[in-house]
């Protein structure tokens, strides 16, 4: 079975809420005003700096997820910048790529069998996905990108020693004669191509350029977003305009 890109989403099984950031508080708590000016502490499903996702009076969209053990019933799902949704929960992205695997989307995942997720690689890491496919075991890692820069999506959005490690792993797993795929997942429709934030963690870009010559897979998906659902929509450029030396699918 196959399917095409654009046939995968991810839809909120309930309405979001919208609401009003007022400030982030720490890494994974966030503080909102909802409807009716009650004023929420909301769960943030991302680690990362959320750099022009997390500004103080962005419009947000939050679900509600009452339950025992929750130390708040809200996450935060979306920020708005400018005229576009930004996904900011980073556990979607690996959603739809799973769901894309399991779908066997041509030409990443053609024939894909048996997915398995959080896979352990080595004593230090895990990757996100082990895919059966037509072509052999494919071990694939998934960032989520939220950053722009002009027409730029960009990542990461704060230096990544772990990010770092998972390239040196994909290596590892290429030259062992194993497929090994890098997805980065644009949670934003605002943008037309993606690179490496060279100026935030050089080290993760020059690790990037590293892989692709050796022959890792790299490939970024560009998302829509709205407050109804996410959805796979096409594959972006990877590289600046002058320099596309990533993003080819091998």
């Amino acid at each position: 079975m196959t399917a095409s890109l654009a046939a995968v989403e991810y839809v909120f099984p309930s309405p979001l809420i919208r609401g009003v950031l007022l400030e982030r508080r720490q890494r994974f708590l966030a503080l909102a005003r909802l409807p009716g000016g009650r004023e929420e502490t909301v769960h943030c499903p991302n680690s990362g700096a959320m750099t022009g996702c997390a500004e103080e009076g962005m419009e947000v969209a939050l679900s509600h997820n009452p339950g025992p053990g929750r130390r708040t019933a809200y996450t935060w799902q979306l920020s708005r910048g400018g005229e576009s949704w930004i996904c900011v929960n980073t556990l979607l992205a690996n959603r739809l790529v799973m769901t894309a695997a399991r779908a066997g989307v041509d030409p990443w995942f053609q024939g894909a069998g048996l997915v398995r997720g959080e896979v352990r690689v080595s004593g230090r890491s895990r990757l996100d996905l082990l895919v059966e496919t037509g072509r052999g075991p494919c071990y694939v890692e998934v960032k989520s990108v939220t950053l722009k820069e002009g027409n730029l999506a960009l990542f990461p959005d704060a230096v990544t020693s772990r990010g770092k490690r998972h390239l040196d792993e994909l290596m590892e797993l290429k030259a062992a004669g194993k497929r090994a795929l890098l997805l980065f997942v644009v949670n934003r429709q605002d943008v037309e191509r993606f690179a490496p934030a060279e100026a935030i963690d050089p080290a993760y870009a020059g690790a990037l350029a590293r892989a692709a010559r050796a022959g890792v897979e790299i490939a970024v998906w560009q998302c829509r977003v709205s407050p109804e659902k996410i959805s796979l929509w096409r594959e972006i450029p990877c590289g600046k305009e002058k320099d596309l030396i990533l993003g080819q699918t091998n």
